[in-house]
């Protein structure tokens, strides 16, 4: 384990939050309101969106799940027993002290009410891209932009709800810390 898995769990909560996200999928929501409120024309983008771009949701929602739950385990300070110098303690201080510094780090930190947070945020998300599934499953065939233009709040509700989820994982730690 050790700083590996530290660092990956980093890399994959950077590329979620950032990459996948805010760069890529709240854009897309805010341009798809636009499309909504008929402050821009773009025919390609509107198919692209229905079939294509809102439906990343749904692996996107698996990933920063994973996020979540693996957060405790993968950047514990006890991960830090796995690497030097503290890898160099006696067998015996290894079956006990790393149980007690991840007992403190999770008080101190408030790590399961973070994580708690961040699942909720999740569920959130989840629950309005699914009223959305919902609403355009009623529509079929016709789930053009000006069809569900008078769904505007559930889209501008999803995207509220993916900003929140944004900032929720903004407050977790980029670095194992015993803080």
């Amino acid at each position: 384990m050790s700083d590996v898995s530290s660092l990956a769990w980093q890399k994959r909560r950077a590329a979620f939050n950032h990459d996948l996200l805010k760069n890529r999928y709240l854009i897309a929501l805010s341009k798809w309101l636009n499309l909504l409120n008929g402050e821009i024309e773009d025919a390609r983008f509107e198919k692209l969106f229905i079939s294509s771009l809102l439906p990343m949701w749904e692996d996107a929602r698996k990933e920063v799940f994973n996020i979540a739950i693996d957060f405790e385990k993968q950047m514990s300070p006890a991960i830090l027993f796995d690497a030097q110098p503290l890898s160099n303690c006696t067998a015996f201080t290894k079956t006990w002290l790393p149980f007690v510094v991840h007992e403190l780090w999770l008080e101190r930190c408030d790590v399961r009410s973070k994580v708690e947070d961040l699942l909720q945020k999740i569920d959130a998300a989840d629950a309005s891209y699914k009223l959305i599934q919902s609403l355009l499953q009623s529509l079929m065939p016709d789930t053009s932009a000006q069809t569900l233009q008078v769904h505007y709040q559930a889209f501008n509700n999803f995207r509220e709800d993916c900003t929140e989820l944004a900032k929720c994982l903004e407050h977790f730690p980029d670095e194992v810390n015993i803080a």
